[in-house]
Formats: C-alpha cells, sequence, structure tokens
C-alpha cells in the first residue's frame, strides 16, 4: 500500500515545481504516475478522499492501463472538462480563475472536536496541518475514454457539512440511479473512523 504525499502537502509542503511558483493539477498528476511507474504497479486500486478524488480521477487518463478500480471517499468527482471549483454545490459562493491568486495557498482550518477528533488526535493532525494549493482547483480535468470506463466505488460521510464539493457528487449519483455506500462518519474519516473505512475499501 502507498500513500503518497502530493506536492506542496504533508512531508512535501516545501517543494514547489522547477521554475513554477504555481503548483498545477499536472503536477499531482504526475506525483501518483511517477509512483505508480517507479514501481512498477498494477492491477491498482486508486482510492481519493475529499479533493483527491479530483486527482485520481485526473491521473486515470494516463494510468488507466494500470488501474483495476477507483474508490473515492467524500470526493467529488469531476466529469470531462470540469474543474474542481465546478463542483461546488448549489449555493456555494464560486470565486472566478482571474480574480484568484493562482500562486497562493488555502490556510489550513484546524481540527477540533465537532470534526469528530479526539483531544490527542486533533492536537497531533493539527500539528501536522499546511495550506493547499489553490491552483489545481481551477484547471479543468481530462478524463478519457478509458478512464471514464474503469470501475468505480463510491463511499460518502454522513455527517459531511452539505457545502463540502463531495455533495455535487452525490447529488449526481442520485439523479442517475448510481448506488453508493454511507458510513455514519465525519468528512475525515480516514482518520477518525480508520476501521470503518478500511472495512468499506475490503468490502469488494
Amino acid at each position: 500500500m502507498f500513500a503518497p504525499s502530493l506536492t506542496g502537502m504533508g512531508d512535501r509542503a516545501h517543494v514547489r515545481p522547477a521554475g513554477d511558483p504555481v503548483v498545477h493539477l499536472s503536477t499531482w498528476i504526475e506525483d501518483l504516475a511517477a509512483l505508480v511507474r517507479t514501481h512498477d504497479l498494477h492491477d491498482v486500486v486508486l482510492v481519493g478522499h475529499s479533493q483527491g478524488g479530483m486527482v485520481t480521477t485526473a491521473a486515470a487518463t494516463s494510468l488507466h492501463d494500470r488501474i483495476a478500480e477507483l474508490v473515492y471517499l467524500d470526493a467529488p468527482v469531476p466529469e470531462d472538462g470540469e474543474c474542481g471549483i465546478d463542483l461546488n454545490p448549489p449555493g456555494v459562493p464560486t470565486p472566478r480563475a482571474e480574480d484568484i491568486d493562482l500562486t497562493a495557498a488555502l490556510p489550513a482550518r484546524p481540527v477540533s472536536p465537532e470534526d469528530g477528533y479526539g483531544p490527542e488526535l486533533a492536537m497531533w493532525v493539527n500539528e501536522r496541518l499546511c495550506a493547499t494549493p489553490i491552483a489545481p482547483s481551477f484547471e479543468p480535468v481530462v478524463v478519457g475514454a478509458e478512464a471514464a470506463a474503469l470501475p468505480r466505488r463510491y463511499v460518502f460521510f454522513s455527517r459531511t457539512p452539505r457545502t463540502y464539493p463531495c455533495w455535487s457528487t452525490r447529488l449526481r449519483l442520485d439523479e442517475r440511479g448510481v448506488a453508493y455506500v454511507e458510513l455514519d462518519a465525519d468528512h475525515d474519516a480516514p482518520l477518525t473512523a480508520p476501521d470503518a473505512v478500511t472495512a468499506a475499501l475490503l468490502a469488494r
């Protein structure tokens, strides 16, 4: 199992693309592609949580021949040509790219018990939070035909606020009659309810 940090995030928060102050969606795609190809991985179950769903969907176009399944954990799922910002739920303000400094990053919001965290886990997480590069959310995702045809599973968390982009995907799936799993958990369930998330991932 691999859990890579994307450029500008986690233990790579200090990393920026050479000669470019902007962390692009293409940078994150290459982060995943390089990992898969360097380790010569095949039959990959590619899991994206939250904004990670944008990245795994985008990366699937170049990696489709190595992927067995895409799994989305409380994640927005773009269609071809959509940007992450396009998936804001109805009523959530959507800024324009021309009004945004794409070299900037979205400050991290500290977590608390209201997010499902116990005190010790909240402290551990808050010590490791970092800002999120903004530009990838304003860049369109290319979803090739092979990537669009890959098997997909969807898992959502019941206590996620309805202002989160994953709700747009839930509404689409409901309209199309596509099944998904709902866990009684908060948005950060991979941390706050790891056993339930693990069981959902293994239930193929």
